[in-house]
């Protein structure tokens, strides 16, 4: 296969087949403008998502059918995740293979952005559940298109002694965009069609200003390699054949399960099991407990981010954020209240902080192929994708079936202790 002409060098590690990838010239990529360029893209993409997840979808599908409520919501959200699952993997490897005067990614980032703006402008007109599962299917896939070719964009621009903390600036895209998107969402609780549509012009907004702070190199001159289509198919598969890179994929998949676990619900348990105030309503704790979760989980990102650039190790950091994270979804099972979810927030948010810094860093040393790295790590970001498929259907059961909100609780917890142990399989990377 022909190689990258922008790439410096590929180190094939013999424990598990890893591709260990650096790129010619990512270290003239200005550090602080190019990772803040693409921390722009990804926070206005979690404004969007959280925003729309955590207030104006359940909101929807509540006024819709409020008896039914947190089965619609798990089937809508399972539903919506079928139709996107690929979108990811497939988005990574067509920016791998696009050639343009503007370069591989930035066609992929805008066209996400633009697609999603009319689609999310319609998605608060519909008001039938099924078609709603739909739409919310199509937005993702669209978001997915900005999302994998913004990822795909991370190897190629920021050096490896540099991803921790630039995983640190991607990862603010969480707190921040969780912030931003639920304060934004809050605002249009009873006009869902504006809110749906003033999220997406943030979307849009983040990825203009992207790729005019990081602007791609053009793409013309670079060799493409014709591949058949069957060859192209089995590509999506030959990535697993590193363990390296497998172990990371479910690591990535657990994880990412425990947050949606908690997170996905939050309007339902905040409503239902903990015990609020006279006069809080569940959207305003939303409001209230969001700031606790942001500060702890952009200090336990920046902490990480930048300690495991330092010390040259990944692992400890994930073991331990997992660990966190595990001991933190105990607290509203021992005390449901509104000033216990205050510890619950800060602990919480530090250990996800402190596991997507470094996990954005790690899943850019694992990858199989050196050609197809937005293939790759497409092929990550479906661990996202595929949790979001199973948490709502696993959170639905656990809370009519199995335990109620504690049993949600519990089962993230145990979710969390799980995963990390199985990065310790990861033998590239230390």
């Amino acid at each position: 296969m022909a190689r990258d002409p922008i790439m410096d060098a590929v180190e094939r590690l013999e424990s598990g087949g890893t591709a260990r990838v650096t790129y010619a010239g990512a270290d003239h990529f200005p550090l602080l403008r190019n990772a803040g360029g693409l921390s722009i893209a990804n926070l206005s993409l979690l404004v969007l998502f959280v925003g729309s997840y955590a207030v104006l979808l359940p909101r929807q599908i509540e006024l819709i059918d409020p008896v039914h409520k947190i089965a619609n919501f798990g089937y809508i959200s399972a539903l919506a995740s079928v139709l996107a699952l690929f979108g990811s993997p497939i988005a990574g490897a067509l920016s791998d293979r696009t050639r343009s005067r503007f370069g591989r990614r930035t066609p992929w980032i805008l066209a996400g952005g633009v697609l999603s703006l009319g689609l999310m402008a319609i998605l608060g007109a519909i008001h039938q559940v099924l078609m709603v599962g739909i739409m919310w299917g199509c937005i993702q896939v669209t978001a997915n298109l900005s999302q994998a070719a913004l990822m795909g964009a991370v190897p190629e621009r920021i050096a490896p002694h540099h991803r921790g903390i630039a995983g640190s600036l991607l990862g603010l895209g969480i707190p921040i965009g969780s912030l931003i998107g639920v304060q934004i969402a809050s605002l249009y609780i009873n006009s869902l069609a504006t809110g749906y549509i003033v999220l997406a012009a943030c979307l849009l907004l983040g990825m203009i200003v992207s790729v005019i702070l990081s602007p791609d190199r053009s793409s013309l001159e670079l060799p493409i390699t014709k591949q058949a289509p069957v060859d192209w198919i089995a590509g999506f598969g030959r990535a697993f054949g590193s363990r390296d890179f497998t172990w990371t994929f479910i690591n990535r998949a657990g994880m990412i399960l425990c947050y949606s676990l908690t997170t996905q619900f939050q309007l339902y348990y905040l409503a239902d099991y903990i015990r609020l105030p006279l006069g809080v309503t569940p959207a305003s704790a939303i409001a209230i407990l969001t700031p606790f979760l942001t500060i702890s989980m952009i200090a336990g990102s920046f902490l990480a981010g930048w300690a495991s650039d330092r010390m040259g190790q990944r692992k400890p950091f994930i073991v331990g954020s997992a660990l966190i994270m595990s001991l933190a979804l105990v607290i509203p099972l021992v005390s449901p209240v509104l000033a216990s979810m205050y510890v619950f927030s800060l602990l919480f948010g530090a250990g996800f902080g402190c596991y997507m810094s470094v996990a954005i860093a790690l899943s850019t040393e694992v990858l199989p192929s050196a050609d197809d790295s937005g293939r790759d790590i497409g092929i990550i970001g479906l661990a996202n994708t595929a949790t979001q498929m199973v948490a709502p259907l696993v959170a639905s059961i656990l809370i009519l079936h199995a335990g109620g909100y504690g049993g949600l609780f519990l089962t993230a917890a145990v979710c969390a202790a799980l995963s990390s142990l199985t990065i310790l399989r990861v033998k590239g990377v230390r």
